[in-house]
């Protein structure tokens, strides 16, 4: 099934209301990836309530503007295990390909933009969660700590620049929040009854899966791709139809332009510019894709697994490369496998994909590899444990996966990848 005239003019319609907005002017963009007043009896949005920007309880432990405690490098921000007298040489675990933080935490859920990673850190597994950050081209500055009040269980992580975006579930359902690491405060994006997941973020546009009306029974009970924009406010539906559209992600189309893509239907894939009236619409396959990325006018995506009735088994799962201009289609793996729970979605990012498979007949091992979106193969390497997050920017490869030397608990894993 593919969209109808009428819905592919509606995506473009409101993309280009909200292409007006200056995407340069919040912060580094890359093709991965309002402040907040009251207080904290008044908290962030609610379900089924408007969304606005300054939606966010502002709480006592929670950054204000000027305020640099959850951001400077200071002793306060020494991750546990790590010794503030220490030389500056121990803020890295010992590893000869990867960089990885020092100290013992369990880290999860990693994203990037640049050489800087996001990440959600436990000191042991079910403890409060937090926010961190660090730059890998600086690893004598020790990762920052963000303070947010009333995390639950922040996932999903994207980053551009200083706005990093993610799910909570704190109201009861998954909602998308953004904190603004320049200030230190966080922003309800939406948090509308039903799910709002796998959110996306490129300068002051946020994208997410929204499942509102599916709760209402609207639009067939069908997820849809909601944007915000947050210099302006006005949030819009970019896909009002009766089919389902899932897994969006900013990326860009030949040439470096900007768009947005996400699955349609299933196995169709999409795109629209973000500064022209572009829209692309190529059916790969028949049966759910899992996600996708999109860079330099380059969709990778993976094929659909196969129904295993062992759930032990390996994962069959080649990753395809389809050219967003003519719909040519080639693989970029060749009989790739997959174990259950590593990531199974390619990220796409400065004209590379990268993704994660299962070295033969290893559940436990993990193979990250690294190509350009021609297929052209630049690197592979193989790790000793099963990584559950992946992420990539133009300079560097970044997946969360334990580590003996880390207490066993998942750590962050990042490889420069080139310029």
């Amino acid at each position: 099934m593919t969209p109808s005239p009428a819905t592919r003019s509606r995506a473009l319609a409101l993309l280009l209301l909200l292409a007006g907005a200056p995407l340069g002017g919040c912060g580094a963009m890359s093709d991965a990836a309002g402040s907040a007043t009251s207080d904290t009896t008044s908290g962030d949005t609610r379900p089924g309530t408007d969304v606005v920007v300054a939606d966010t309880a502002q709480s006592d432990d929670t950054s204000t503007p000027g305020d640099t405690t959850a951001t400077d490098a200071t002793a306060s921000d020494t991750r546990p295990g790590e010794d503030t007298d220490a030389a500056v040489t121990t803020l890295t675990k010992l590893d000869p390909t990867f960089i990885v933080p020092a100290g013992i935490a369990e880290r999860r859920e990693v994203a990037l933009s640049g050489a800087t990673a996001a990440w959600v850190e436990r000191d042991t597994p079910g403890a409060t969660p937090r926010l961190v950050t660090w730059d890998a081209s600086a690893v004598d500055l020790a990762p920052s700590p963000h303070p947010v009040a009333n995390l639950a269980h922040p996932r999903e992580l994207a980053l551009d620049g200083d706005h990093l975006v993610y799910v909570d579930d704190r109201y009861g359902d998954p909602d998308v929040f953004l904190l603004d690491l320049s200030t230190g405060l966080e922003t309800a994006v939406s948090a509308r009854a039903g799910a709002q997941t796998r959110p996306t973020v490129r300068g002051p546009l946020v994208a997410w899966q929204d499942c509102r009306r599916c709760v209402g029974g609207d639009d067939d009970h069908n997820a849809d791709i909601y944007v915000f924009d947050l210099s302006t406010g006005v949030e819009v539906n970019l896909t009002d139809d009766d089919t389902a559209d899932r897994r969006p992600v900013f990326g860009t189309l030949a040439g470096g332009a900007p768009a947005i893509a996400w699955v349609h239907a299933g196995g169709v894939l999409r795109a629209s510019g973000l500064d022209d009236a572009t829209d692309v619409v190529w059916q790969v396959a028949e049966v759910e894709l899992g996600g996708l990325a999109l860079t330099e006018g380059v969709f990778a995506w993976r094929r659909p697994s196969p129904f295993i009735i062992n759930p032990d088994s390996m994962h069959p799962g080649d990753v395809f490369l389809t050219n967003a201009a003519d719909g040519a289609t080639f693989p970029a793996s060749f009989h790739a496998e997959r174990a259950p729970g590593l990531d199974e979605v390619p990220r796409g990012a400065g004209g590379r994909v990268t993704w994660l498979e299962s070295p033969a007949n290893d559940l436990g091992a993990t193979r990250l590899r690294v190509a350009n979106n021609d297929a052209t193969p630049l690197l592979s390497e193989d790790l000793a444990a099963r990584a559950s997050s992946l992420a990539l920017s133009p300079t560097h490869a970044a997946i969360t996966a334990p580590r003996p030397d880390n207490g066993g608990f998942e750590d962050v894993w990042i490889l420069p990848v080139g310029p």
